[in-house]
């Protein structure tokens, strides 16, 4: 008996005539198709499939592009949404209990990279006096953000290049696969070992939650292990449905001569193949 409508899966791109017909996309919506569009795309790419690379590109220009997606981000970014992430990385900075603090105002203030930075008006912008920002994005949609990617900035040439602090939200699963593991290690470059406990250094990274809960590559296990090999120490997290937040202070230098193969984690055909290939 042939399946009904509604239980055929519907391919990732589709022709013209049906896609003139969709309701356009917005807000979340957008950016969970912009999300898959953009995962097809980089294995389209790799498997050097032209035909598939141009539906894709179609569809990705339809939506509006990366200009529509980061619209539809700092939408969901706006702090009256209770969207930006930043919100969280301050309230474990200020915290009491926290191993890595927000200098108090009075103190030097500490230099923080924001990485991916959609808006120049976000939480974290909100404390001049304790945090000076330097925001950077592949497409900048401010004249107070750096239009750059991350990758290829320079090698710090001395300490007044180097940060106390950096946010990566939602930037990570963005790299592609192959650049992951190199992002990693750059990162590190920036962000020196603390050099006291009055003086932590910090990394806030964001992430959709399925990179790590749904993954069938990746767990929140070998994540951790990772960033430990990089230097990092794990001090506070929180996993919704959605995102996974982490708060981590690089306490220590790169431990060389690690490789982390891909190996299958999670069996079942709804997983995702978020991976990062790490080798140091």
């Amino acid at each position: 008996m042939p399946k009904s409508a509604k239980s055929r899966k519907l391919p990732i791109t589709r022709s013209g005539d049906v896609a003139a017909k969709r309701r356009p996309l917005a807000g979340p919506a957008l950016i969970r198709r912009f999300h898959v569009l953009q995962t097809a795309l980089q294995a389209a790419t790799r498997k050097r499939d032209a035909a598939q690379i141009h539906s894709l590109g179609e569809e990705i220009d339809g939506l509006g592009g990366l200009q529509a997606y980061q619209k539809s981000s700092i939408a969901g970014q706006d702090v009256r949404r209770g969207g930006d992430s930043s919100k969280i990385l301050l309230s474990w900075l200020k915290s009491p209990t926290c191993a890595v603090q927000i200098p108090r105002v009075g103190e030097q203030p500490a230099k923080v990279l924001e990485l991916g930075c959609l808006s120049a008006e976000n939480y974290i912008s909100q404390h001049p006096k304790q945090l000076i920002l330097t925001r950077i994005d592949l497409n900048a949609q401010s004249a107070q953000i750096q239009q750059q990617d991350f990758l290829m900035r320079p090698l710090p040439a001395g300490d007044g290049d180097l940060f106390q602090g950096i946010s990566c939200s939602l930037v990570l699963n963005f790299v592609p696969i192959a650049d992951r593991g190199r992002f990693l290690l750059h990162l590190t470059a920036f962000l020196p070992p603390s050099a006291d406990t009055n003086h932590r250094h910090w990394l806030f990274l964001v992430l959709p939650a399925p990179c790590v809960v749904n993954s069938r590559y990746m767990t929140l296990e070998i994540l951790t292990d990772m960033l430990e090999t990089v230097g990092f120490t794990m001090r506070e997290s929180k996993m919704t449905d959605r995102m996974a937040y982490w708060l981590l202070e690089r306490t220590g230098p790169v431990k060389t001569g690690k490789t982390f193969k891909k190996q299958e984690q999670r069996k079942g055909s709804n997983r995702n193949n978020f991976w990062i290939p790490l080798q140091t």
